[in-house]
């Protein structure tokens, strides 16, 4: 497959999807390569989305696949269903687990994958349903990287630990640090994945700039890490240079591939 953008439709749970593939220059059809799956937000599109992270432009210095899939939205409104959230996907129990693995096996059909390497990374409710992949899709997620999404479902039992790198800002609106709302909390959604990965009670601080820190829990089983990056005042959008509100003393996207690509299927 050449370099590039492409839009692929599928058939899964008797509907058709779809899901945008985002190739890398030098990609060559004979060696593996990771894939990021990077969802949207809640009434997100894809192309806002992919502007917003700028996903595609840093996969390109690192030779990875990003796949931006798109949420059903009946109603013109995208939207995962990611258990307690959200939308129209939750209401009718959009079936979209199933859609997430049976476009990985296209994309692992089309393109020349490792299925060590395949991870997932979100915004908000695309954040939750990297959790609920976590723990639902644990045989083919290798490691995940949430920003302002929570877990969303009350029972993860993942048949393995998993990495997990969580950041949110304090003052998030929309899904609150402390509040539980449509989704856990954030200590609650940590504290589940310290527990699930065996980790012990030390942390190690990995970051530390201006009004954001990131503290990973150490000691895991099968090294699944479990990282809290936490904006102090931080809103519910991206961290990135140039955000208000501390956002931008993270940069999300790099760091979130760093964490990604440390933490392969074992």
């Amino acid at each position: 497959m050449p370099p590039g953008d492409k839009d692929i439709t599928i058939t899964t749970s008797g509907e058709e999807r779809s899901f945008r593939v985002h190739v890398p220059p030098g990609y060559d059809a004979a060696t593996p390569v990771a894939v990021v799956l990077a969802f949207h937000g809640y009434t997100e599109s894809i192309d806002d989305f992919a502007s917003r992270t700028h996903y595609a432009e840093a996969v390109d210095e690192r030779g990875h696949i990003v796949v931006f899939p798109r949420g059903k939205a009946p109603f013109g409104v995208p939207a995962w269903n990611a258990g307690t959230c959200c939308g129209t996907s939750q209401i009718q129990n959009t079936p979209d687990v199933p859609f997430v693995r049976d476009m990985l096996d296209r994309i692992e059909q089309d393109y020349c994958v490792d299925p060590k390497r395949i991870h997932a990374t979100g915004f908000s409710n695309g954040g939750m349903l990297s959790h609920r992949l976590a723990c639902e899709l644990a045989d083919r997620i290798a490691s995940i990287g949430a920003v302002s999404g929570t877990m969303a479902i009350p029972e993860c039992a993942p048949p393995r630990p998993v990495p997990v790198l969580h950041i949110h800002g304090t003052s998030d609106l929309i899904v609150p640090y402390a509040t539980p709302l449509a989704a856990q909390t954030v200590p609650s959604t940590i504290e589940g994945w310290t527990t699930r990965n065996g980790c012990n009670a030390e942390t190690q601080t990995t970051y530390q700039q201006g009004k954001a820190r990131c503290e990973r829990q150490t000691g895991c089983d099968a090294g699944a890490d479990v990282e809290l990056c936490t904006i102090d005042g931080g809103s519910h959008e991206w961290p990135a240079g140039g955000s208000a509100m501390g956002m931008g003393d993270l940069a999300a996207t790099d760091y979130i591939l760093d964490f990604l690509e440390a933490h392969a299927m074992p």
